[in-house]
């Protein structure tokens, strides 16, 4: 079994669908802000990456549940 954990700010409401077969879908938008120090310069540097998530099945149910905007950081964990 493959787990990636993505811990970041909730940048798209979950929005959750069912398959012809009854099979939840959740789709939803994460974005992780890293901070870093150039070892050159000593300078902080920000990036921020963004992550469309699908999540299926309880862990959809379960995403589209606890997950709201008003959010300021949630953890996602898909296998």
């Amino acid at each position: 079994m493959n787990t990636v954990t993505i811990t970041g700010n909730l940048t798209r409401e979950p929005e959750i669908r069912y398959t012809r077969e009854g099979q939840a879908t959740a789709q939803l938008g994460i974005a992780v802000n890293r901070r870093r120090q150039d070892r050159t310069t000593q300078e902080w540097q920000e990036t921020t990456s963004f992550f469309d998530i699908v999540c299926w099945r309880d862990l959809a149910e379960n995403v589209a549940l606890s997950l709201v905007m008003a959010s300021s950081s949630r953890e996602c964990a898909s296998d």
